[in-house]
């Protein structure tokens, strides 16, 4: 039947926002997720706000187009990496749009995954330092581009007493010359700064917590 194979977003299964995406449980398949454009900052709204963004190409603007890409090129190139990325498995139709259906990172016990920011609000900083330290010279090591490698952005996920750190958003580089991370001694140094940056947020959020 036509259309039958258009998945439902459910609004009650809502687990997350972004700056440029909403994300939903699966509505059928509990280890997916479902990643839709924000009605305000579709593909083609992002486009249309500087006039020098009509000189790349509309898929620049795609953060879905986008992640499916740039992971199926990791999985060619460098498939050892996957482990620290969640999978990534293709474009579905849904009621809302097209959506990116991505893997629910869950833990060992079929819990889903903690954010690196709420694990550390609830168990403390220090035993996460040597993870953010080891996620980061991965990514650098295998020359990995990342816009945007947040708190909420990288999860906690647990198997049993090990640990191991999960980016879930954030792959590429979309500005208009990425030669940031074009080369990947320049590559390494953006994510090195990034690291110390996170790791100073996580640092105050911390001392925040201990004032208060």
């Amino acid at each position: 039947m036509p259309g039958s194979d258009i998945l439902d977003i459910d609004e009650t299964k809502r687990i997350g926002a972004g700056k440029w995406r909403i994300v939903y449980l699966h509505p059928t398949d509990d280890t997916k997720v479902l990643k839709l454009h924000r009605a305000d900052n579709s593909p083609a709204a992002r486009r249309a706000r500087r006039w020098q963004n009509h000189l790349l190409h509309p898929s620049r603007f795609d953060a879905n187009a986008r992640d499916l890409r740039l992971y199926r090129r990791l999985a060619a190139r460098a498939p050892e990496i996957l482990d620290r990325i969640g999978a990534v498995h293709g474009i579905v139709d849904t009621n809302q749009g097209p959506a990116l259906m991505a893997e629910h990172v869950r833990d060992a016990d079929g819990r889903s995954s903690q954010s690196l920011w709420r694990y550390v609000g609830q168990n403390g900083l220090a035993e996460m330092l040597p993870l953010i330290d080891d996620f980061f010279e991965a990514l650098a090591s295998h020359h990995v581009p990342v816009e945007d490698p947040t708190y909420h952005n990288i999860l906690v996920r647990r198997d049993g007493p090990k640990m191991r750190l999960i980016l879930v958003d954030g792959l590429g580089d979309p500005t208009l010359i990425p030669y940031k991370t074009l080369f990947r001694g320049l590559n390494r140094e953006k994510l090195m700064r990034k690291k110390g940056r996170l790791i100073a947020k996580l640092q105050r959020a911390a001392a925040a917590d201990t004032d208060a």
